[in-house]
Parts: structure tokens; sequence; C-alpha cells
């Protein structure tokens, strides 16, 4: 049914071979060795005009005939798929003389009566879920008991089953109707019959006691299903009238709350706020952070978490944002790499399997720093908290620590660049500046901003709820996906590339320890003879570093590492298909190649 939703919603000619293949899928995960004998067939009637036309008084001559088929052809013109479509089966000889045509038209009719039970109570089961929670609309209620109200004056015409009539009664809700037909369909009727007949088959005799007891179950399940009798089939089953009753009240409420989100609650505005710190928009304020906080980011004992909130805030503190108190911080248990290698696990076979996973997460991220568990959240309220849900807010968080973490890299680079931009015998280190450079504005440039300029034209062009949900979901996963966290394989080049550069800035940072070349030769004290010599006096203490044996055999180390998991991650940047991935991957490829001029 959800396969096929949108063909079957139709009303003009239906395409068949659709259906035929969106039932094939349904039916690809059941174990039946009958299967194949199932097809689907598509009637030119509803339910209720086959019944009518099933029990109506023979017709005293052929024109009287014609006129019910004529009548019942254009009462039925504008029926859609759901309304036309049910199954058959193709039984062979000697099945076919128990499966006959006529009981196939039987239990053709008690499919059409379930299909439709279970589509009204997908619809219901939908609406309600859009407005159950809408305490400041009160009349969406009201209209669902109206409307059970109206369906109610069919009860006091139904004599038996008393089990029925007493369900039906004992709640004013459209939604406890259709239920409650539906299980007495399925469990008072259906199943009790056909547990019977299996019995009576099994003890039959004779050929023609099969006959029989088969005759007597499907004859007593369409009585008891209330489709012998036309009249009382008519007062609960009236297909028009619960339809567009349904789906006035769906989308009345579907409007009422696309109002309130968009546009009462704000919902790009929030959008906004997101994309401003999750996605560094603005990277001032998480510049100003990473100064303010380096201290305590960088320690991997216990983190105070109050510490890094207050620094937060004042990062923030010149930032003009009306959502700004709605973010929150958080420090997660492991680093990026292993909460993308979690989430990508095929599933565990057991429990001890997911266990021991777990617990090698946390031995890994043991000595893990406050820069690799530090995350972003976002206290979304309803209904915004509709789009922005805890697993689209992991998804941000995923982002962010991605580009949290190029931003980080790319400042120590900056840093490392600053305290020996003379040396050129250093070009790895340009190098790798270039990289993380380039990487840091493809994710920013390339994905981030394209797929939120397209997310918020859609969502202010957006009809329904469902429109914005599934737009939203198309942005946050063309994100990921464009930045290589939804390909583990590529995403761990990315991130080794990444953590050599970090490593060489560290290593840098512990030589410069040595140095103090900018603090002498800037004082302001000295004479001009003296801040000359001073220079001299720090220039040899670098050259003293960088020409030991020691620097030059780990920077040299550092170097090939580096220049191994780039040149491996452009390889396989330029060998992903289009077809998965966008086209604009080859070229970040070539931006990647470094000439080293």
């Amino acid at each position: 049914m959800e396969l096929a939703q949108d063909e079957l919603n139709k009303n003009a000619k239906i395409a068949e071979w659709k259906l035929k293949s969106k039932l094939d899928i349904a039916l690809d995960g059941v174990e039946d060795v009958n299967k194949d004998n199932l097809k689907l067939a598509l009637l030119s009637h509803s339910l209720s005009t086959q019944l009518s036309l099933i029990h109506a008084p023979p017709p005293e001559d052929n024109k009287t005939m014609l006129n019910s088929t004529v009548f019942a052809k254009e009462k039925d013109s504008k029926l859609t798929g759901f309304g036309c479509f049910t199954l058959d089966y193709k039984a062979q000889w000697p099945v076919s003389l128990v499966l006959s045509r006529k009981a196939l038209t039987q239990y053709q009719l008690l499919f059409r009566l379930l299909f439709y039970c279970k589509r009204v109570r997908n619809g219901l089961d939908n609406a309600w879920l859009w407005h159950q929670s809408m305490k400041e609309l009160p009349h969406v209620r009201a209209l669902l008991a109206h409307t059970f109200l109206l369906r109610q004056r069919y009860i006091s015409t139904i004599q038996q089953p008393v089990a029925l009539g007493r369900g039906l009664t004992q709640g004013p809700r459209m939604l406890h109707v259709v239920t409650t037909l539906e299980r007495y369909f399925l469990l008072d009727v259906v199943e009790p019959n056909w547990r019977l007949l299996e019995k009576r088959v099994r003890e039959a005799a004779t050929v023609e006691q099969i006959l029989s007891f088969h005759n007597d179950c499907i004859n007593s399940s369409l009585r008891q299903c209330l489709l012998t009798d036309i009249k009382l089939f008519k007062s609960t089953h009236n297909e028009r009238e619960i339809i567009e009753r349904v789906e006035s009240v769906h989308g009345w409420a579907n409007a009422q709350l696309l109002d309130l989100i968009v546009h009462k609650s704000e919902l790009i505005s929030h959008l906004r706020s997101l994309k401003q710190y999750f996605l560094l928009e603005q990277g001032n304020w998480v510049e100003n952070f990473m100064e303010l906080a380096q201290d305590e980011l960088n320690k991997n004992a216990k983190i105070a978490e109050w510490k890094l909130k207050s620094k937060l805030d004042i990062a923030l503190d010149g930032v003009e944002d009306v959502n700004k108190d709605n973010l929150k911080l958080a420090l997660l248990s492991h680093s990026l790499s292993t909460q993308l290698s979690l989430i990508h696990a095929p599933p565990p076979e057991d429990n001890k399997t997911m266990l021991n996973s777990t617990v090698f997460a946390k031995e890994k991220d043991s000595k893990l720093t406050g820069f690799g568990c530090f995350t972003l959240d976002y206290k979304a309220q309803w209904p915004v908290s509709l789009v922005l849900s805890r697993k689209a807010l992991t998804q941000y968080q995923l982002l962010f620590r991605l580009l949290f973490y190029c931003k980080r890299v790319r400042n120590g680079l900056d840093n490392a660049w600053l305290w020996h931009q003379s040396m050129k015998e250093l070009p790895h280190g340009r190098r790798m500046l270039h990289v993380v450079t380039t990487l840091e504005r493809y994710f920013l440039l390339d994905v981030v901003e394209p797929n939120w300029r397209l997310l918020e034209k859609r969502v202010r062009e957006a009809a329904t709820v469902e429109q914005i949900l599934s737009f939203h979901n198309d942005c946050i996963n063309s994100s990921l996906r464009q930045c290589l966290l939804t390909d583990i394989k590529l995403f761990k080049m990315v991130d080794r590339a990444l953590t050599a550069c970090h490593v060489f800035t560290s290593y840098m940072a512990t030589c410069a320890k040595h140095i103090d070349s900018t603090d002498t030769a800037l004082n302001i004290n000295l004479s001009l003879k003296q801040r000359s010599a001073k220079m001299k006096e720090s220039a040899s203490s670098v050259r003293a570093v960088v020409e030991s044996a020691k620097y030059q055999a780990s920077i040299t180390q550092l170097r090939d590492k580096f220049c191994k998991y780039t040149d491996e991650l452009v390889s396989a940047l330029a060998s992903l298909p289009t077809t998965t991935y966008d086209s604009h991957m080859s070229l970040l490829a070539e931006r990647l190649r470094f000439d080293g001029a």
C-alpha cells in the first residue's frame, strides 16, 4: 500500500505493470510456495457498486439491465486505484474444483472490504498523528467527534453480532470505529471460520464434503462481514463520505500545522540558526571559542563542562540571533571516526557482539581530548521539533564535528606557518595548508551553501508538512553524502590526512616553545642594534632546531604519511562513480592535487 500509494490514488488510466512491480516488491520477503499463483486485478466497479449489482433483483428486460450497468459505470467514473484494486489467484485443476471462479469472486469481496478498512485506518492514523498533540486546536477533536456521530447512525441498525455493536459504542472516535470493524472482521470472523474449515477439510471423506465445508466457510464469512445484506453494508461502507472526511480532516490539520511551524514558530529562523552555528556560516564565534577554551579543550582527563559553557557564552556574546539561547554544548564519548564506524557497522548478531564493539570504541577513545568530543546541541520546541528531531540534530552534529575539526587543523597550520613562514625547507607545510583549506572551502561553499539555499526556497514553497520533512531530509542527507560522511572508507581517508596535519602542527607547536623570536624582536625597550642582534640569535636557534637529526626524521615521517594519505584520497575521489556521487567530486580531487607552487 505504501509503495504503490501514488499509483493507487490515480483515477485516470492506471499503469497495471507499475502496480505489478510494487506488488512483487512487497511480496519479496514472503515465504510461500504458492506466491507465484497470486495475481492483481483492476475491476471497473467499487465494492459497493459490485455488491449492488450482485444483490440487485433480476432485471425485467435487457434494457433495465443495460441501464443499471451504465448507471454503475457513471457512478464509478472517478474510481481510484484504491477503489478498483483487488487480488486474483490462478488455481490449477483439481484445486480449481474448490477454488472456482465463483469462490474466488467471493474471496475478492472479502479482500476488498479488508483492504479498504486498512486503507481508511492508515489514513486516520496519519491524520490523528498530526493533530493529537495540538492542544491549542481543540476543534480538530470536535470535528472528529462530530464525524463519528454522523457515522454512528448505523449502529442501531446492527442486530448481530452483539459484540460488534458493543465495541462500536465504546469510544467517540472515528479511529476507534474503523479499528473495531477491522479487528472484528479479522479476529471474530475470518480466523475462527478458517480454523474450522481447515479442521473439517482434514477430516473430510469425500470431495463433496470439502466443497460443502468450503462453501459454508465462505458464505458464513460474507454474512458475518455484512456483505450479504446490501442495506446493512451500505450503512457501514460509504466510500466517498469516509474518504472525503478523512482527507478533509487530514488536509485541514496539515494546513494548520504547516502555518504553525513555518510562520508562527518561524522554522526558517531556526534553520538559519543551525546553519550559523552547526555549519559555521559565521566562523568568527567558533574561532573565538577555540582560542578562549583552548586549554580546557586540550585536556583528555575529566573536562569541566561548566568552564566550556562559560567560554561558549563569551564567544557567542556578540552574535545577534533570537534563537541563541536554544544552543547547548555536548561532550560525546566517541570521536567522530568512531561514531561513524558504529553508525555504519553491520547489525550485530547478538548482544555480546554489540557489547564488545561498544567496549572497543570506549577503549579506542579513552584518550580523547575536549577537541575530539566537543559538539553542539539545540533545544527545539514543538512543533519545530517535528522537523528538528533527535535524528536530524545528530546528523547536524556529524557535520559540525567535521567542520570544527577542519577549522581546528587549519588554525594550527596557520600558526605553524606564521612561526616558520621564512623556512623554504618546509614545502609540505604549504601542501598541508592547501589540502585542509581546499576541503574546508569545499564543505562550506560547494556543499552547505547550495544545499541550504535550495532548502530555504523549498520550505517557503512547501504546501504540506510532509513536503517540509522530505525537503529537510533531502538537504541533510545530501550534505552528509557530499561531505563523505556516509562512506566510512572515504571518510577515514579524510580523517587520516587531517590527523597527519594535526600531528604536524602539534609537533611544530612543541618546537616553537623554545623559540621566542617575535616577542624579543618586537620589544620596543631595546635599541635597533640590540633587536637586530636578538633576531640573529633567534634565527640561529631556529636553524639549530630545524637542522637537528631528530627534527628532520620526524618531519620526514609526517610528510611521507600525509602525502600517502592525501594521494589515496585523491585517487579514491577521482574514481568515484557519478551515479552515486555528484560530479564535482572529481573537481575536488583536482583541487586537492598540489603542484608545489
